[in-house]
């Protein structure tokens, strides 16, 4: 899920359960509250096979990432990275990136794009250059540790990178680490990251050996992780659920 920074709608980017196939959708707000009619951008169900993430740009262009089976001949088939951009009344390619399993996609000021893969590499694709391509921000695999891996960049385009308890950021050079590393996050976890209007880093994980979603802060006096909340339950569906809560409220400023 995000939000359109154009007119405050948030968008969100979802698959079937059962067959695998991605709609992408917006609701449209009047006054100060949401219109309870979904609008499809785009054809929906198109197929893929890993879930569909979803950024905006600051002209209100949404962009997804995400994998599907290719073919590859008779009988083949093999999974690439996708990252579509809305023009139109379609979603058309941006480039051709070579990318294990995309894991997140964000937007910066200047409305650059950047994934980040399973690999945990990041790689940016600028549209205002001469001969536009995907390349690889830094070094790639920053973390060791890729459970939950999630990407965000903040008002002065620093860009963050978080997965199962520890976080990174670009430098301009480099990646740096962002605070203490903590416990490391469950194998099955889904993580989640997010910047406010403060450009305070705000991360959410299953934290082991519990499995209980827990959410921290980065402090801005001494560079830290504070906890925020932890999750009462143990189910990690509901801990996933808690991880991906976190995006809309801390961009919606909640």
């Amino acid at each position: 899920m995000t939000i359109n920074s154009k007119n405050d709608d948030p968008y969100m980017a979802f698959i079937d359960g059962n067959q695998y196939y991605a709609t992408i959708m917006s609701f449209n707000k009047l006054g100060p509250e949401l219109d309870p009619t979904l609008n499809v951008i785009g054809a929906a169900g198109f197929s893929i096979t890993t879930p569909p993430h979803i950024a905006v740009n600051s002209k209100g262009v949404p962009y997804i990432a995400y994998g599907a089976q290719v073919s590859c001949g008779a009988g083949c088939s093999s999974s690439k990275s996708i990252v579509k951009k809305f023009v139109g009344t379609s979603w058309v390619d941006v480039g051709t990136i070579e990318a294990y399993y995309l894991m997140s996609i964000a937007i910066d000021s200047k409305d650059a794009i950047y994934v980040l893969d399973l690999g945990a590499t990041v790689q940016k694709f600028d549209e205002t250059e001469t001969v536009p391509s995907w390349t690889v921000v830094g070094v790639p695999n920053i973390l060791k540790q890729t459970n939950g891996l999630s990407l965000a960049i903040d008002s002065n385009d620093v860009i963050y990178v978080a997965a199962a308890g520890q976080m990174k950021r670009f430098d301009g050079t480099s990646w740096v680490t962002v605070g203490r590393p903590l416990s490391q996050g469950n194998s099955n976890a889904s993580g989640s990251l997010a910047i406010g209007t403060d450009n305070v880093p705000v991360m959410a994980y299953n934290r082991s050996p519990d499995n209980k979603a827990t959410v921290v802060k980065l402090g801005i006096t001494i560079p830290n992780f504070t906890t925020m909340s932890v999750c009462p339950l143990h189910n990690l569906n509901m801990c996933d659920m808690c991880a991906g809560m976190m995006d809309m409220c801390v961009q919606m400023g909640f």
